[in-house]
Order: C-alpha cells, then sequence, then structure tokens
C-alpha cells in the first residue's frame, strides 16, 4: 500500500475510534480501574490499550535520573502511543479503554487531535496518595520517584472530562466507567 494512502487509512481509522481515556498522575490508579473496568462481565467486551508498554527504554531510565522528555521526544512518543491504539484497535467493535498519565497538554492535545470523539475521565489523586501508590508497586517506573521540576508537574486539565476519586473504592469508580463501555442497544 502507498504510504499516502495508508496515512490516510490511519487517520480514518483513529477519527472512528472512540475511546475512553482514564488518565492522572503517575501513581493515581488509572491502570487498575481500567484493568477492573475490562474485567467487568458487563463491560461488552471492552479491552485495556496501556500505553506504559510504548514508553522508550530509554525515557524511562532518564526518568530514573530526574531528566524530563523533550517536546520532540514527548511528540514522538505521542505519535507511536496514538499508532499503537489504533493498530490494537483495528477489527475490534467493542470500546478501548486507554490508560496512560497524560501529564502533559502537549500529550493530551495530540490524542484530542487523533480521537476527537474520546470520552476523558481523570482519576484525580493527591501527589502524596500517588506517591504512596508507587512506593509500594513494584516495577513501576517512577520508582523511585524522580527528582521534580516544575515540568513534572500535572498540569491542570482545560477541558471536559469526567473526574474519578482516586480515594473511592475501585468498584466505585468502575460503575461510574461501565456506561461508558457498554455498546449502544
Amino acid at each position: 500500500m502507498h504510504s499516502s494512502i495508508r496515512l490516510l487509512t490511519t487517520i480514518a481509522a483513529a477519527a472512528a475510534l472512540r475511546p475512553l481515556i482514564i488518565f492522572g498522575r503517575p501513581g493515581a490508579g488509572k491502570s487498575t480501574i481500567a484493568e477492573r473496568l475490562v474485567a467487568h462481565p458487563d463491560a461488552d467486551g471492552a479491552y485495556n490499550v496501556d500505553l506504559d508498554v510504548c514508553v522508550p527504554q530509554r525515557m524511562r531510565d532518564n526518568f530514573a535520573k530526574g531528566i524530563y522528555p523533550t517536546l520532540a521526544e514527548r511528540q514522538a512518543f505521542a505519535s507511536d502511543a496514538a499508532e499503537y491504539v489504533t493498530t490494537e484497535s483495528a477489527g475490534k467493535d467493542a470500546c478501548c479503554v486507554v490508560s496512560f498519565s497524560f501529564v502533559n497538554d502537549d500529550l493530551r492535545d495530540s490524542f484530542r487531535e487523533r480521537f476527537p470523539d474520546a470520552t476523558w475521565a481523570l482519576v484525580d489523586a493527591s501527589d502524596a496518595l500517588a506517591g504512596e501508590r508507587i512506593a509500594s508497586r513494584d516495577g513501576h517506573f517512577y520508582d523511585p520517584p524522580p527528582a521534580m521540576g516544575d515540568e513534572w508537574l500535572f498540569a491542570p486539565v482545560a477541558f471536559d472530562h469526567l473526574v474519578l476519586d482516586a480515594t473511592s473504592p475501585v468498584e466505585e469508580n468502575v460503575a461510574k466507567l461501565l456506561p461508558l463501555v457498554r455498546r449502544p442497544s
């Protein structure tokens, strides 16, 4: 297939995709909520695409050293991650649940442009709670947490989104999201 035709096909597939994007600061509980949501018997085949697998190893290594990714690195990641979501969703008619931090406006904006009909759900957690959860979880790539400057702060959200309380039981947050993953009757 010619590269411009492949690109147009990819863009059309992404535009038709209406994912539920669960986001929030690292350690908020996004992955846990997404995993329990898609495992729910009433989730109508919803599936989870966790974007943590898309983070390149050198970026993970830099996180551990307190080195924040450049705008160019974040843009490349966003493009690769959006392509991953589109590829993982090919041929599926159930709801795609995407979980990732989306700490920066540029990452959010990139995904909002690529998936304009997505529903966004913020898992709202304090820095302290998120830090406790990261420290208690083996294998989290923010453990140990990096020395954080302003660039590491979770940017305020300036678009419509649902808010889930990270201190609420996971099942309560899943119940709030369940209607969003059910197929229309």
